[in-house]
């Protein structure tokens, strides 16, 4: 079973606006901040996002796949 997600951001303070307002209408709020990181949830972290300066691009090839599951 899988406990909670974690990606990798750029700017945490624009992704966490993107964030918010993406995920308020699936039931999920931000449930914890910290200096480089945020975590979304019902009522604890189940996806999170952590600031990381030096990042690279994945390849397109990557297979890398998040899906979010709404009510409607």
């Amino acid at each position: 079973m899988i406990d909670h997600v974690s990606i990798p951001v750029r700017e945490l303070k624009a992704s966490a606006r993107f964030y918010d307002s993406l995920l308020a209408p699936l039931g999920m709020t931000r449930v914890r901040s910290e200096p480089k990181a945020a975590g979304y949830g019902e009522t604890y972290p189940e996806f999170w996002h952590n600031e990381r300066s030096q990042l690279k691009p994945l390849p397109a090839d990557s297979g890398a796949h998040i899906c979010l599951r709404a009510p409607g």
